[in-house]
């Protein structure tokens, strides 16, 4: 199976946001977490930060600020697919990308490789939000058994027909440097992001991103 080409240009991904995060700057969150993880499959580094909120369908939105941004194990929103958005602009404004999710800390229970995750969302032929595309692996929620684990989302754009077929097995000890190599030349990495879901913690006790919003004004501008 192949995803649908597009040869396109590296697109800007919206950093826009609220006055409710005024005290926030793009950028200044830590993705170090994340990056270290993912340059072992060549993705990065100094990828831009990727806009990611979970509770877009709640009167809270929670967005995704990386290292700083932990949930609690069974949390309500992060049963439904975050809400991922990126900026189109320039001369292919129908360009389509790949939005991957993986548990970067699934062999913490499994015994399996560290680079080998366990995958919780694969999507291609995306356009600007993640509400459109095909998944080829439907969103599955973030519930880790025991500890902390990562779990980092990452925005590719498509450039021509990519290799899917060996990879839609299953989803645990996912091969992502097989599925990175054998589509280097298919698919370029744009952004990332990542947080945290604490198995330990109460969702009283929980370390939200650094505030959440209510209104429209609070969604970034398409």
């Amino acid at each position: 199976m192949k995803f649908e080409p597009l040869a396109l240009l590296l697109q800007t991904v919206s950093m826009a946001t609220a006055a409710h995060y005024q005290d926030w700057q793009p950028g200044s969150c830590d993705l170090s977490g994340a990056e270290s993880y993912l340059e072992h499959f060549g993705i990065g580094p100094g990828l831009p930060k990727l806009d990611v909120r979970y509770g877009h369908f709640t009167t809270k939105e929670y967005v995704v600020h990386g290292s700083d941004t932990t949930f609690a194990k069974g949390k309500d929103e992060l049963y439904e697919p975050p809400k991922v958005t990126w900026k189109q602009t320039g001369k292919y404004t129908e360009s389509k990308y790949v939005i991957l999710m993986v548990d970067a800390d699934s062999n913490l229970e499994n015994g399996s490789s560290a680079w080998k995750p366990h995958i919780h969302w694969l999507k291609v032929n995306a356009q600007k939000t993640s509400t459109t595309g095909h998944d080829i692996f439907p969103y599955r929620p973030p519930v880790p058994k025991s500890g902390k684990h990562r779990y980092i989302v990452v925005l590719f754009e498509q450039l021509k027909p990519g290799v899917l077929s060996p990879y839609m097995k299953g989803r645990e000890q996912w091969d992502l440097k097989g599925f990175s190599e054998s589509n280097k030349e298919a698919m370029r990495p744009v952004s990332y992001n990542f947080f945290t879901v604490d198995a330990d913690l109460r969702a009283e006790d929980e370390i939200l991103a650094l505030g959440f919003g209510d209104d429209e004004d609070d969604f970034p501008t398409q």
